[in-house]
């Protein structure tokens, strides 16, 4: 991944390349995690063709590929001409907007109590997946405590969660305790 980094950085200098206007004074090509590589940049041809030259020269140098099947590309206003151009160029499937990646919505607006209904039915689903089975207090308390709060903490490391959505979790935790 590191090579691929150093191939995307010097393909943002070619002059046909174009940022994303969110990432142009960070000058941000690419964010990856493991196995998962996002790359922005603004949706024209010539960025995305700089772009896909960047994975022929890392497919030749590595032999690895993108899996097209399991690759999206993301367009917000651009007229349907200007997709069919970038999808011929880039052949990736066209994703859904908002995205979501380790289970939370990456959004760029402020975050909204139905952006949250995930981390709301995932706690409700637990709950109700635990319900039937005889818990003592401490055994609820524990399950609480380890597994559904964590749920909550770790989306609040992420976004400011609104009051309603926490009122919400505690109604569910209550009732479960």
């Amino acid at each position: 991944m590191e090579i691929l980094v150093r191939i995307f950085t010097e393909k943002s200098t070619h002059p046909q390349f174009k940022f994303h206007w969110k990432c142009e004074r960070t000058r941000i090509v690419n964010l990856y995690f493991v196995d998962d590589l996002m790359i922005f940049s603004r949706g024209d041809e010539s960025t995305v063709k700089v772009l896909m030259e960047g994975f022929m020269e890392f497919k030749n140098l590595s032999g690895l590929t993108p899996s097209l099947s399991k690759s999206n590309i993301y367009f917000s206003g651009y007229s349907e001409d200007l997709k069919e151009s970038i999808l011929r160029i880039a052949k990736f499937n066209v994703g859904n907007l908002p995205v979501k990646y380790l289970v939370v919505p990456l959004i760029t607006t402020k975050l909204r109590a139905f952006d949250c209904t995930q981390l709301t039915d995932r706690i409700t689903k637990r709950v109700k997946s635990w319900t039937h089975r005889v818990l003592s207090y401490a055994g609820r308390g524990q399950l609480i405590q380890t597994i559904l709060f964590s749920m909550q903490v770790y989306w609040s490391s992420l976004f400011i969660l609104l009051i309603k959505v926490v009122k919400e979790i505690k109604s569910i935790l209550r009732a479960f305790l």
